[in-house]
């Protein structure tokens, strides 16, 4: 076991089969949350639903020394108090005020909001926000509407700003799919409808689970899942994050396995004044293992990549875990190294059924100093 790397959720553990969508921030007051979809019930079998609408609570661990040591877990909310169907995409915002905020939807239909004031230990009652998902009508029938996985982010300007992805299931379910964004400039109190950011096209096929980062000059880069022949990460830049995004490109240098990847910004840890970005996925497009069908590639090598000229370039590459890993989230460390969560390991024969969700920290000083060596 990498000493650096502690297990927070493991499969099978009281009534949960397994956990998924891990998310991370640390807070305005250096609490680091990481929260988790727990999953009930059985994957596999012929009448077993797609296993993203099985019901679903929402768990977090909390860590009051920047990730030394961890807090047990706690239940946020649970499906029962919802009806059936899952509690997904647990999206959280650091906002710069100590607030920390979440969105999170109901059956890929209703989105809530809610709220902490002591760094996730209690949170607001969910309020739902029927107005902003309403808003998408005019332009798209979607069916099926999902926040992008990962972090939130808070900009300078203090908007909350969060990706979506849309579908109107009817090539199947979550496809096809479409990315948007939606925002906040009143603390949370009232959400709005951005523009769409890209959408399918022959040549963008199936944009879906996305993460933003404000760029140094105030712009915001959006990096996006996509199942397109290319077989790389799209991404598309904004003037303020809800609007003339610019025309989606593929990103040579990062692979798309079909899966989750996190983006960040974060202070150069040689030069504050600096900004890099960092960016995780599985980097393969290998297929060995059982797993969906759709996926083009198997969800194995979960690499961190470094760019240092904002994206341009992603010249530097640390391999986190060679073997079977998915989904993950990053957050900035004030000493200027990385903790990252991920799902890694499985269960069973199925790759995409991880066996531990684990945070890992990772000295990004080192990597740089040892790339420049090379």
């Amino acid at each position: 076991m990498n000493p650096n790397r502690q297990i927070l959720f493991t499969a099978n553990a009281g009534p949960y089969r397994m956990h998924h969508v891990p998310g991370i921030v640390r807070t305005a007051r250096g609490v680091v949350v990481v929260s988790i979809e727990a999953r009930c019930g059985q994957r596999g079998g012929k009448n077993e639903p797609n296993p993203d609408y099985r019901d679903h609570d929402i768990l977090i661990r909390r860590s009051l020394d920047d990730g030394n040591t961890w807090l047990p877990e706690q239940r946020v909310l649970t499906y029962r108090d919802f009806g059936p169907g899952p509690l997904h995409n647990f999206q959280k915002i650091a906002d710069r005020s100590g607030r920390l905020h979440a969105v999170v939807l109901h059956d890929y239909t209703r989105l809530f909001h809610l709220y902490s004031d002591d760094d996730g230990a209690t949170w607001s009652a969910p309020v739902s926000e029927p107005e902003v998902l309403e808003q998408f009508r005019s332009t798209y029938n979607w069916k099926a509407l999902a926040t992008g996985c990962g972090h939130g982010i808070q900009l300078k300007s203090g908007r909350l700003l969060v990706p979506v992805w849309l579908s109107d299931n009817s090539v199947s379910s979550h496809l096809p799919s479409d990315v948007a964004t939606i925002c906040s400039d009143d603390g949370g109190a009232t959400w709005h409808a951005g523009e769409f950011v890209c959408r399918t096209t022959s040549k963008f096929r199936w944009p879906s689970e996305s993460m933003a980062a404000e760029l140094p000059d105030g712009r915001v880069m959006i990096n996006l899942r996509n199942e397109s022949d290319e077989r790389r990460r799209l991404v598309s830049v904004s003037p303020d994050g809800i609007s003339r995004w610019s025309a989606a490109q593929f990103v040579p240098e990062l692979l798309e396995p079909v899966c989750e990847g996190a983006l960040l910004a974060f202070p150069d840890p040689r030069d504050a004044g600096k900004t890099l970005l960092a960016f995780t996925n599985p980097h393969s497009q290998e297929r060995k293992f059982v797993g969906p069908t759709g996926n083009k590639s198997d969800r194995v090598n979960l690499q961190l990549k470094l760019s240092t000229d904002l994206g341009q370039k992603w010249p530097i590459a640390h391999t986190i875990e060679p073997g079977p890993a998915n989904y993950s989230d990053l957050c900035a460390l004030p000493d200027g190294s990385l903790l990252v969560v991920f799902n890694c390991g499985v269960v069973g024969t199925d790759i995409h059924e991880s066996a531990h969700t684990v945070v890992e920290r990772i000295d990004v000083k080192k990597i740089l100093t040892d790339a420049r060596k090379k």
